[in-house]
């Protein structure tokens, strides 16, 4: 996967360089890209989502494995 993602985009890497990753600037007019805003937000709102999600799925799992009745755990209802 990543070979086919390096060779998607070896025409981009060819004209913009590695300088692309790092750059903050993005101003079509002048042709001047940099995708670090894109690629810290990205990896910020991730990590939030992560930070959010984690405890809320152990406690679901707490819950589900240890302090549910029988019938939550197998989706099983008895009468």
């Amino acid at each position: 996967m990543a070979y086919e993602m390096f060779r998607g985009s070896s025409l981009s890497i060819d004209k913009f360089g590695w300088s692309f990753l790092t750059r903050e600037i993005w101003d079509p007019v002048q042709e001047e890209y940099g995708a670090l805003v894109f690629i810290f937000g990205t990896l910020v709102s991730s990590m939030l989502a992560l930070v959010l999600a984690l405890p809320l799925s152990i406690g679901v799992a707490v819950f589900l494995s240890e302090l549910a009745p029988d019938g939550s755990r197998t989706g099983v209802v008895s009468d």
